[in-house]
């Protein structure tokens, strides 16, 4: 697929300047992982701040320059968006939708319908801890009246 050209696809959830290179100016961002964004933001249906996160990162930008070779925001096939405690659950839930969409085992429709029902139910607390040694996923099915904030996901 390449490069995006055309933004106007991914309006008006998404727009060039929110995946620029803030060290360069370029943005080449693959138009294959604008699409599954997109449908992400679609099927998550809440706003999807790119710009306090990071999008497009030219290989010499200095955080990509301080790895061992540019990673996948170089690529144009990464973005970050801040999100945590509930919402997270919801973004991560959305995602497995967007697998299923793609596979062709939903439509996008029916994932979008799905995905607050899919919320009612399963685990309310996930926690991961990914770097370093002693790798995990906590997993929990708490709820307030245990005490604890829930739905909630954290990292360790």
């Amino acid at each position: 697929m390449g490069v995006v050209t055309d933004w106007s696809k991914y309006a008006p959830h998404f727009t060039r300047s929110e995946f620029v290179c803030k060290h360069t100016g370029k943005c080449e961002m693959q138009a294959e992982t604008m699409g599954r964004l997109h449908l992400q933001r679609r099927i998550y249906g809440r706003p999807m701040d790119i710009q306090r996160g990071s999008g497009y990162r030219d290989a010499t930008h200095p955080v990509e320059v301080r790895k061992a070779e540019p990673g996948a925001h170089a690529r144009g096939r990464a973005a970050d968006t801040p999100v945590a405690g509930g919402a997270a659950r919801r973004f991560l839930f959305a995602t497995a939708l967007v697998s299923a969409v793609e596979a062709g085992l939903l439509a996008e429709e029916q994932a979008r319908a799905w995905l607050p029902e899919m919320l009612k139910h399963g685990f309310t607390g996930i926690g991961v801890h990914q770097k370093g040694g002693g790798r995990f996923i906590h997993l929990d099915d708490a709820t307030r009246a245990d005490g604890l904030p829930r739905p909630a996901v954290w990292s360790y």
